[in-house]
């Protein structure tokens, strides 16, 4: 709107675009950032987690310095639609995370393996299970197991 007459632009106007830009990258950097590194991680099985982690970064990294290019020439070219279509692919991702992302909060690695694989591999109880006090942990055997465990490899 004052691109064409900067000096015409309301103090209070630049001030809050300044203000709301800082507030969406922290709520940014505190939501997504972390997510884009550590749900990769999370849900890959231990055969394959380095490769599809490194696989990830790279792809990451691959698009940000690709995006960091484009930006301003599309910014240049274009001017204000760039925002539109930055804000339709924000939907589109939007609406893929909510389809396909499954929630992993909560729940063990062997919990998470088996809503993947649709098998669970360990006779480890579910979390949920366990904090509902329907089945409990015999500690002082898996205490007993370790012990004997250790004393065999010595």
């Amino acid at each position: 709107m004052y691109a064409s007459d900067p000096a015409g632009a309301s103090n209070a106007l630049v001030y809050g675009n300044v203000a709301v830009m800082f507030l969406f990258q922290g709520f940014y950097s505190m939501a997504w950032t972390p997510l884009l590194y550590l749900y990769p991680s999370e849900v890959m099985n231990y055969t394959i987690r380095a490769n599809g982690v490194a696989l990830s970064s790279f792809s990451l990294n691959a698009f940000a310095l690709i995006f960091t290019f484009i930006m301003p020439i599309e910014l240049g070219n274009i001017g204000w639609k760039m925002y539109i279509i930055n804000a339709s692919w924000d939907i589109i991702v939007l609406v893929l995370i909510a389809i396909y992302w499954v929630e992993t909060k909560g729940k063990t690695l062997e919990e998470i393996d088996a809503l993947f694989e649709g098998e669970k591999h360990s006779s480890v109880p579910d979390i949920e299970v366990i904090r509902k006090g329907k089945k409990e942990i015999n500690t002082e055997a898996i205490e007993e197991q370790l012990t004997t465990e250790l004393h065999q490899n010595k």
